[in-house]
């Protein structure tokens, strides 16, 4: 259970054609054992298999995720950009 008093950790994990590591990444993200956290998980236009690894992607019940899903690159900075729009 989350302890409210603590501040909400954000992960940002922007990625594009990644997907031979997104799911190690996304391992990783898993074994946190700090609490509370939020996910906010941006493709940014993959014409690899990415995007099907994030939309199939099923986390741990006590992280909040974001999924930010752009249908043609946009760069780094624009995507970074989305992503922290969701950053409580």
């Amino acid at each position: 259970m989350a302890d409210s008093s603590r501040p909400v950790v954000s992960l940002v994990l922007l990625c594009f054609n990644h997907e031979r590591y997104l799911e190690q990444a996304l391992r990783c993200v898993e074994e946190q054992s700090y609490d509370p956290i939020e996910v906010i998980i941006c493709d940014d236009g993959s014409s690899d298999g990415s995007r099907a690894i994030i939309e199939a992607w099923c986390p741990p019940d006590r992280f909040v995720v974001h999924r930010v899903l752009n249908d043609v690159n946009s760069g780094i900075c624009a995507t970074l950009n989305r992503a922290v729009e969701h950053v409580t």
